[in-house]
């Protein structure tokens, strides 16, 4: 799968894993998931999610795709399955639905989430997707310390 083309102004490819000072790019070095790298020439660009859908389905756990790491900060797109079970995570994470709908189950509620959705959940915090329909997309971003932020002020 061609991921690049010549006209575009940043270069999307799978390279070998590579560190520089913008970030880590590249290669399936992280658990054997695919990663989509980006040349970065002042440090910022676009993460496509059509480019990114292509790396989850050649990915080993075929239901996401690291994109980017950067100090604490990952970004991946998940394409969820059934039964969506999850450990709670270390870090603080954002989801956002890119597309489909679905029920959020977290800390003992269930919120309903749709296209166009943000969602936090902080570190350490149980958290699972319920009756979510087949086309449902998430870009995930994990970042922050171990243990999560802590808030600005309380309850917060």
């Amino acid at each position: 799968m061609k991921l690049t083309k010549p006209e575009d102004r940043w270069s999307f490819a799978a390279y070998p894993r590579c560190s520089t000072d913008d970030g880590e790019y590249g290669g399936s070095g992280d658990g054997g998931k695919a990663r989509l790298s980006m040349k970065l020439g002042n440090g910022s660009g676009v993460f496509r999610q059509v480019d990114a859908r292509g790396l989850v389905r050649g990915s080993t756990d075929e239901h996401s795709a690291n994109v980017l790491q950067r100090g604490t900060l990952k970004l991946k797109l998940s394409l969820p399955v059934r039964p969506n079970r999850q450990t709670p995570h270390g870090q603080d994470e954002i989801y956002v639905i890119v597309r489909g709908r679905g029920i959020l189950w977290h800390a003992g509620r269930r919120d309903p989430f749709e296209a166009g959705d943000a969602i936090f959940i902080a570190a350490g915090t149980e958290h699972h997707f319920e009756e979510f329909s087949d086309d449902t997309a998430v870009w995930v971003v994990f970042y922050g310390p171990e243990g999560g932020e802590v808030p600005a002020r309380p309850g917060v």
